[in-house]
């Protein structure tokens, strides 16, 4: 990590620099996993929750059939208010299959089910499906953002990123992790 960007990262004053600063972390963490593996390698899912006096990171387990995103995420967020308080900023970092709507835009919806990216990406080979980082963000305000890095791999195994398509929450904004972020902050504001 350069200086700049520990400095930048570590005084997340505003929402929108600590949004593109775990998106670049993100993406530099990819590369330097993927050099240190001298090949494709998956991050694991990251947190980052920042209160008024530090910005915490945490590792988190991969989500699995048994233990699914929603489970895991809530209980992180959980874990994470016990440990540090009360959030100003928090983002979740992981790597999922996404779907560029803007490459098939008939195909997929906000209601994809868990895996079905994955098998368009591996069994069918479907060009609207990428590996992708998405950091997915919000204050306490509500107010949600996420950004989708696709990537591919270069013969070296590297990951080399699409510019990166940020698109901001609203109130109809809808999901099982979204509701997870809705439900936490119901709590975290009532306290």
């Amino acid at each position: 990590m350069s200086i700049e960007w520990e400095k930048e990262f570590a005084d997340p004053d505003s929402f929108s620099r600590f949004v593109l600063s775990g998106a670049g972390m993100s993406a530099a963490g990819k590369r330097m996993m993927c050099e240190e593996n001298r090949g494709p390698c998956d991050m694991p899912p990251t947190l980052l929750y920042a209160t008024k006096t530090d910005v915490n990171i945490s590792l988190m387990p991969f989500p699995t059939d048994d233990y699914p995103a929603p489970s895991l995420f809530t209980k992180c967020l959980n874990d994470a208010y016990v440990e540090w308080g009360v959030p100003l900023f928090v983002s979740f970092l992981v790597e999922a299959y996404a779907a560029n709507s803007l490459k098939n835009p008939d195909r997929w919806t906000p209601d994809v089910g868990r895996g079905e990216l994955q098998r368009a990406f591996v069994d069918e080979a479907d060009p609207s499906v990428s590996e992708a980082i998405t950091c997915f963000s919000f204050d306490l305000m509500g107010t949600m953002s996420n950004v989708i890095m696709f990537y591919k791999y270069d013969d070296a195994g590297q990951p080399i990123f699409d510019d990166p398509i940020i698109e901001q929450g609203d109130a109809k904004t809808r999901g099982a992790i979204v509701d997870v972020v809705r439900n936490f902050l119901k709590f975290v504001n009532l306290q």
